[in-house]
């Protein structure tokens, strides 16, 4: 690991003064269907094209996700498929973010790091949430004892040289079973829409609502919390009590903890995926007449991973409108240019265009 740890913050460094736009799945869509001349929408082919060029000249990437692999796959044509992936990589160049549980248990981490070993030197999160296509699902090499280590790094090596269509073709399945990666969008849908319908009479303010999903959400992660905790007391058994066990009720008391230390002191900067997906979630609670649907699941991971660790997220009205309202707004928190209508993007592309590179 100590390996790949160096590789991935070889590529952080490398890719630091580089705008990030992070595009979701309708302008991935706009620019396959612009570079396969398929459009016939003029503003997605000057989309694309002015793109392509920024890239070419080094002043942005468009990194993709596990959202966005698991959105390539919904599409059954394996021409599209195999076009997306090219897309993909002219684009985003092999960089990617690691998966939304990943960068949870590294906020986790750290989170547990400054409460019990304040003077560690601890790497910035966004210093360690980069990584290669493939690994966009997450690290799932096993560490093998003795010889074989040697083996095993030199398999990872060359994992970490695979461009995202080698991934698409030799490591997923021309139809993989989504279920086995993704929730069943439409029950949890469902579930949220009709507990929303039995609470839909309780007059609660937004710091109410906002509070019930930080609590909710920590409780979600819990299991990682415990994880997070065990490591680190393993790390500094001296500083860190050891938790009696490791129960269901262990689980919930530090999630129980967390949540109140992260309302006590604000903490949405240490927790951006909590802060991002409770403040959405309460919005849709807020508006009675609102119904959450399966592709909001999707916008919401997609926010999630663009807004701490991107320069530009494009993406649609619906959510732009939702992070950009609030005072303050997701968007203004985050520092984050948030776009949805395509001549905005070419306005503001062509800005960067006219900008000078170091």
């Amino acid at each position: 690991m100590d390996k790949q740890r160096q590789r991935e913050l070889g590529l952080s460094d490398q890719i630091r003064p580089i705008v990030k736009v992070y595009l979701d799945t309708k302008f991935w869509i706009y620019c396959r269907d612009a570079r396969a001349n398929r459009n016939t929408n003029k503003a997605h082919g000057v989309f694309y094209e002015l793109l392509k060029k920024l890239v070419v000249e080094g002043k942005i990437i468009c990194p993709i996700d596990e959202v966005v692999v698991e959105e390539v796959f919904k599409q059954i044509n394996p021409d599209l498929r195999v076009q997306m992936g090219e897309l993909l990589d002219e684009l985003s160049l092999g960089v990617c973010l690691k998966p939304l549980l990943s960068r949870v248990r590294l906020e986790i981490l750290r989170f547990w790091y400054r409460i019990w070993d304040p003077s560690a030197g601890l790497e910035d999160v966004d210093r360690l949430v980069w990584t290669r296509p493939a690994f966009v699902l997450g690290y799932m090499v096993p560490d093998l004892p003795g010889g074989h280590n040697a083996a095993i790094d030199s398999f990872v090596e060359h994992l970490w040289g695979m461009n995202v269509s080698d991934v698409f073709r030799k490591f997923i399945g021309a139809t993989p079973d989504l279920s086995e990666i993704r929730p069943d969008y439409r029950s949890l849908a469902s579930h949220i829409n009709a507990a929303n319908d039995r609470h839909a009479g309780l007059a609660r303010t937004r710091n109410e609502l906002y509070e019930s999903e930080i609590k909710g959400a920590f409780g979600v992660f819990g299991d990682l919390i415990l994880e997070g905790y065990e490591y680190v007391q393993s790390r500094i058994p001296e500083s860190a009590p050891a938790v009696p066990d490791k129960s269901n009720r262990t689980s919930e008391m530090l999630a129980g903890a967390v949540s109140a230390a992260f309302l006590a002191k604000d903490l949405w900067r240490e927790f951006p995926t909590e802060h991002i997906l409770a403040s959405l979630y309460a919005g849709i609670r807020r508006d009675s007449k609102r119904r959450i649907k399966e592709n909001d699941f999707e916008d919401f991971r997609h926010a999630a991973a663009a807004l701490p660790y991107c320069n530009a997220f494009l993406t649609e009205r619906s959510l732009a409108a939702s992070l950009s309202s609030g005072m303050p707004s997701l968007a203004s928190q985050y520092g984050v240019k948030v776009v949805y209508h395509i001549d905005h993007a070419i306005s503001w592309l062509r800005a960067l265009e006219d900008t000078k590179s170091d």
